[in-house]
């Protein structure tokens, strides 16, 4: 998923991935729908920094 969205891999060994697969694992494993608000704002946090860092890159 993160290499066709970003063109990067977040199956690495790096702390953005690491943090990648906790939120992943978390929605998967939550079946709570306020739980499930929380992991998803995380995500979507996660992926603004990602693409943050991507635009500073091309610049």
């Amino acid at each position: 998923m993160s290499n066709t969205i970003f063109s990067i891999d977040l199956a690495d060994s790096s702390q953005t991935s690491e943090e990648f697969r906790e939120i992943v694992q978390g929605i998967l494993e939550e079946a709570i729908r306020r739980r499930m608000t929380i992991l998803l704002r995380k995500m979507m946090d996660l992926f603004d920094n990602v693409i943050d860092e991507w635009l500073e890159l091309r610049r």
